[in-house]
C-alpha cells in the first residue's frame, strides 16, 4: 500500500498525466462542436442487436434523438480515448528505464515486481476514473444537445457499458506493458500496440455481416483485439455472449500477461 501511495506522487509530478488530461480535454471540445460522426459502423444502425461501431449523432435527418442515439453518442469516442491510456501507461512505463528508478528501487532491496505493481494499480485506477468521467460528461453534453431527458436507469446504464469498455482496457493495458518491457521500445510498443486494435476492428466491420462463417483462426484473431469488445458495447450490442466473453477475455489476459511480465521482471533482477 506505501508504494501505491508513492507512485501516486510520483505520477502526479510527471508531464505524462497532466499531458493525458489535456488530451481528454481537447478530446471533449471536440465532441461538443461534432454533431455527426460515424466510426467503424457496420450492419442496421436502427438495430442494436445488428450493428457494431462508434456513432454520433442522430439516425435521422432531424435533430429529435431517441434513446438510442444519446447512449451511442456517449460511447462514441471510446474510438479515440483508448489510444490516450495506451500511450500515457507506456510513458509511464518507459520512464522507468530512462530514469533508472527502478534500479535505484533494487539497490534499496526493493522488487521489481511491487514496484510495477503498484505503479500498474495506480495508472489503471486514473485510466478507469478518467475514462468514466469522459463518458458520463458525454452523455450529459449529448442530452443537452439533443434535448433529451435523461433518467438515473440512463446514466447507470451508460456507467454499466463503460465499466465494460474499462475492463478491456485495463486488460489491453496490462499487454501494452508486457510488450514494453519484451522490446525495450518505447516507439515500437507504441507502434505495435496502437495499430493492432485498429486493424482488428477493420477487419470486424469488414466482415462483420458474415463473421460467423468466418475461419476460425482469424475470427479468434478478432475476437483477440479489445476493439472487437468496445465497437460492440458503444454501439449498444449488449448480447449475453459479449459480455461473457468480456470478462474472460479481461481474465485470461491479466493472468497470462501478469506471469509473463512476472518472470521478465524476475530474469532481470537476477542479472
Amino acid at each position: 500500500m506505501s508504494q501505491i501511495k508513492a507512485e501516486f506522487y510520483k505520477l502526479f509530478r510527471t508531464k505524462s498525466l497532466w499531458m493525458a488530461l489535456f488530451a481528454y480535454v481537447i478530446l471533449l471540445l471536440l465532441y461538443v462542436n461534432c454533431d455527426h460522426l460515424l466510426m467503424m459502423v457496420a450492419g442496421d444502425l436502427s438495430d442494436p442487436s445488428l450493428s457494431i461501431g462508434f456513432f454520433r449523432g442522430t439516425l435521422g435527418n432531424g435533430q429529435t434523438a431517441s434513446y438510442l442515439d444519446v447512449m451511442r453518442s456517449a460511447h462514441s469516442f471510446t474510438i479515440f480515448t483508448w489510444l490516450i491510456c495506451v500511450n500515457f501507461c507506456i510513458s509511464v512505463f518507459s520512464a522507468e528505464k530512462k530514469n533508472r528508478t527502478a534500479l535505484v528501487y533494487v539497490c534499496h532491496g526493493g522488487h521489481l515486481t511491487v514496484l510495477y505493481g503498484a505503479k500498474f494499480a495506480v495508472v489503471s485506477f486514473l485510466c478507469a476514473v478518467t475514462q468514466l468521467i469522459f463518458t458520463i460528461s458525454c452523455l450529459f453534453l449529448a442530452a443537452a444537445q439533443f434535448q433529451y431527458d435523461l433518467t438515473i436507469a440512463d446514466v447507470w446504464q451508460t456507467a454499466l457499458i463503460s465499466a465494460f469498455n474499462i475492463l478491456i482496457l485495463i486488460a489491453f493495458l496490462s499487454l501494452a506493458v508486457f510488450v514494453l518491457l519484451l522490446t525495450q521500445s518505447r516507439l515500437m510498443s507504441e507502434l505495435v500496440m496502437c495499430f493492432l486494435p485498429l486493424a482488428g476492428v477493420f477487419l470486424y466491420q469488414v466482415n462483420f455481416t458474415h463473421f460467423e462463417e468466418l475461419p476460425a483462426p482469424l475470427k479468434m484473431l478478432v475476437q483477440m483485439l479489445p476493439t472487437y469488445y468496445w465497437s460492440n458495447f458503444s454501439a449498444l450490442r449488449l448480447l449475453s455472449s459479449i459480455e461473457i466473453g468480456a470478462v474472460i477475455y479481461a481474465s485470461v489476459t491479466l493472468l497470462l500477461t501478469y506471469g509473463a511480465i512476472r518472470m521478465l521482471l524476475k530474469t532481470r533482477e537476477v542479472r
